[in-house]
């Protein structure tokens, strides 16, 4: 479906009332627990569901845009976005508020086997994948590039395919590394 027929399907069910809850890619993490939440919840007549998004840039916006009820989002982006900082410095989200934690993320950079790196600077013209673009993978992934002076222009390439493409493309030789919170 096209972003805009999502959006208004998002929108429909929100007048049905349907609770949606915005997840993050198909096959995630983020996916899976907001698909279980809906279930749990499902006491109304309609039937709750999750959809699946980007991550957690786009959940906010969608929630700014009161097209979900609910949002998985990290923690690092919900604190920029109820600020006015970061992806959303011109949304601003001051009446964002967290229901519960759900689990730590830890930011990982995973190399092939075969990999000289030993460094975040290693990673200096390297083709790396980062993360989709409206995820907070991929804002964990800018962070921790800074920490080592680096920015997505110093690599070779910045992939933003999400973490299991970038997985397999990392396992085939295609990308040096993948870096994102598992």
């Amino acid at each position: 479906l096209a972003d805009g027929d999502r959006r208004a399907g998002r929108g429909l069910d929100r007048l049905g009332g349907v609770l949606v809850i915005a997840g993050g890619p198909e096959a995630g993490e983020y996916q899976q627990v907001a698909t279980l939440i809906a279930a749990a919840v499902n006491t109304t007549k309609a039937k709750n569901r999750a959809v699946s998004t980007e991550g957690s840039v786009e959940n906010v916006s969608l929630l700014a845009s009161r097209l979900v009820d609910a949002a998985l989002v990290q923690n690092n982006v919900a604190m920029q976005a109820k600020a006015g900082r970061g992806p959303l410095a011109c949304a601003a989200v001051p009446n964002l508020r967290a229901l519960a934690s759900l689990f730590p993320e830890q930011v990982h950079v995973s190399l092939g086997d075969d990999s000289p790196s030993k460094s975040l600077e290693d990673l200096k013209g390297k083709r790396v994948e980062v993360g989709l673009p409206d995820s907070g993978s991929r804002l964990d992934a800018e962070a921790l590039l800074a920490v080592a002076g680096l920015t997505f222009a110093d690599l070779g390439e910045a992939s933003g395919r999400g973490l299991a493409d970038g997985l397999d493309m990392l396992q085939r030789g295609e990308l040096d590394a993948v870096i994102a919170p598992i």
